[in-house]
């Protein structure tokens, strides 16, 4: 179907708040190539489950395709429009399945070997958009803090690591940016963060503005110690996830059992699958609740491992939802053990734990929390605290702190917090 065939009834399937927005462009909808029509429509359906940082900059591009000149719209989609899409995918319901014809589109641009001229034109655009809508600095400075705590499985007081712990190339980068110190007092720790993270979230109340993703200690389906109590703060954690992540594998278990499942049928299985699918109280939040399915859907590994999980979350929540506080606190994951073993839904979070194998892992999570917060609007505003529990370490980021320095004078976390920020 041709995007000028589209009618107010060509969205009756999507839920109320996208097809209210659909509508609402159905005229500009209808001038676009069928390629970027596919894209935006893939955006629109899941309408209703986007972060207001998402939904922001959606309407901001319909508004800025809506207010270019006929003339102007066609300058900046040419690329896009050049592109070419076989007769019998364009004649496919594209517009009540988005997601599965861009699964679709993606195979035909590598089959006719348009891929990179599909970027092309795709980067083109986004050009154009990003220079007619200068990025916005946050009002509030945004603070990542990433917990290296895999030693300690998330006591309150952490336990001394077996093997002095010094930080690992990616933390070793992270020096270079800011002031590591070296005597961090320990005590009252993930408290003190919690409480942290509650008060700076009452003085700037703000939807999906504040976040705390935990592995939560060890694999073994016990809550955090210490979870935020404050509304306004949105909470993840793995081992909160283990009956969904469990049912996610017996899900995949039986597809695979059945026969006839290829990895493009799997992927279109996990992409179709729903909270109520993986058991998601009726009274939770639609919006996360899709979130976190999408974390264990999309992310991979994320299902067995929580450093696989916390990091992939982290990374998904500074994207999607782009927080002014992010907490994420990386605990010890399970051993690596055969693929049929981990993969197994009865034993998914059994032992025994690997805490060297998940600093490594949590150094690298640590760094990338970094770089993606870099990736944001305001970045240059932005504070970041790394602090190791096990060696008494930490590694401070900000505007206010010199670069490549060390700071061996005791310091409570407090202090390392107030300094970043």
């Amino acid at each position: 179907m041709q995007p000028a065939r589209l009618t107010e009834h060509s969205f009756d399937g999507y839920p109320p708040e996208g097809r209210a927005v659909a509508t609402a462009h159905l005229a500009l909808l209808g001038e676009l190539p069928v390629v970027f029509a596919s894209i935006l429509l893939r955006e629109l359906i899941s309408y209703d489950w986007k972060f207001p940082a998402e939904r922001e900059e959606l309407d901001g591009q319909l508004t800025y395709l809506q207010a270019l000149s006929p003339g102007e719209r066609t300058k900046v989609l040419a690329g896009l429009k050049s592109i070419s899409v076989p007769e019998q995918l364009e004649r496919t319901d594209w517009v009540a399945a988005p997601v599965s014809f861009g699964e679709q589109l993606t195979a035909a641009l590598w089959a006719t070997h348009q891929m990179d001229s599909f970027r092309e034109a795709a980067n083109g655009y986004a050009e154009a958009w990003r220079a007619a809508r200068p990025q916005r600095t946050p009002a509030l400075p945004r603070l990542l803090v990433v917990v290296l705590d895999c030693y300690a499985a998330g006591s309150e007081a952490p336990a001394p690591a077996p093997t002095p712990v010094t930080f690992g190339p990616p933390m070793q980068k992270l020096r270079e940016h800011g002031v590591l110190f070296t005597k961090v007092d320990p005590e009252r720790g993930m408290p003190l963060l919690a409480e942290f993270l509650e008060r700076r979230a009452t003085a700037y109340p703000a939807p999906y503005a504040h976040w705390s993703i935990t592995g939560a200690g060890s694999p073994t389906n016990n809550p955090p110690k210490n979870p935020p109590k404050n509304q306004t703060v949105t909470s993840l954690s793995y081992a909160g996830l283990a009956p969904a992540r469990r049912a996610l594998l017996r899900r995949v278990e039986a597809a695979v059992a059945s026969g006839g499942m290829g990895p493009e049928a799997l992927r279109t299985l996990l992409a179709q699958t729903t909270p109520e699918d993986l058991g998601f109280p009726a009274n939770g939040s639609p919006l996360v609740d899709r979130f976190a399915v999408s974390l264990l859907t999309e992310g991979s590994g994320t299902q067995i491992f929580s450093t696989s999980f916390v990091q992939w979350a982290a990374r998904e929540t500074l994207r999607r939802a782009q927080p002014s506080t992010l907490l994420v606190h990386f605990t010890a994951r399970q051993s690596q053990r055969s693929l049929n073993e981990m993969l197994a839904p009865s034993s998914v979070d059994a032992q025994p734990l690997d805490p060297l194998g998940s600093e490594v892992d949590a150094e690298m999570g640590a760094y990338y929390t970094w770089i993606n917060g870099q990736r944001l609007p305001g970045a240059e505003h932005t504070s970041f605290v790394a602090w190791h529990p096990s060696s008494g370490q930490a590694i401070g980021i900000g505007p206010s702190l010199p670069r490549g320095t060390v700071s061996e004078a005791p310091a409570r976390l407090s202090q390392v917090l107030d300094w970043s920020s």
